[in-house]
């Protein structure tokens, strides 16, 4: 297993150390989500810089990062920190591109969807966000601005996935 890989097993690993500490209201969990945020940056980075893709890093990276975003949304609905409709924006994107690649896989056999600046863009604010929220800020100015920004960016990668799905 190369490095960018390892980093991205250790995102996965810190899902569930994340939700068991959040739940019990664990300050530590701001720092695991810290963790699982580092490994999303320096996953694809040192994939790059070394020249270590590999397939299983490319399908496991948007994989983690799904699970990751989704958890800690999830367990903000819960907990009434955030509004249901951002975490049902938020899910809807995914189950759109998701279900957009499965027909599109499913009529042309095309398998690879590029990565959006637009959903890197996306996922940025997706966990800037969550950081925000962690440190207490949820209804602070910068919380609510990195809230809008989050879904505007929501709103421009569906819309740039799509575009892709019916072009290419």
């Amino acid at each position: 297993m190369n490095l960018a890989n390892f980093l991205t097993v250790l995102r996965f690993i810190c899902i569930p150390i994340f939700i068991i500490l959040y739940i019990n209201d664990s300050k530590i969990s701001l720092i695991i989500f810290l963790i699982a945020g580092i490994t999303d940056v320096l996953d694809g980075f040192v994939a790059r810089k070394f020249n270590i893709e590999t397939k299983i890093g490319a399908i496991l990276d948007p994989i983690a990062d799904k699970f990751l975003v989704f958890s800690v949304y999830l367990l903000f609905y819960i907990s009434s920190v955030i509004k249901p409709w951002i975490f049902f924006f938020i899910i809807g994107r995914d189950i759109a591109i998701l279900s957009g690649w499965i027909i599109r896989y499913l009529i042309t056999g095309k398998k690879d969807i590029k990565p959006s600046i637009f959903g890197k863009f996306t996922t940025f604010f997706e966990v800037s966000t969550a950081i925000v929220i962690l440190t207490g800020f949820a209804n602070s100015l910068v919380g609510n601005i990195l809230l809008s920004i989050m879904v505007l960016f929501i709103i421009l990668s569906a819309i740039d996935y799509l575009i892709q799905g019916f072009t290419t």
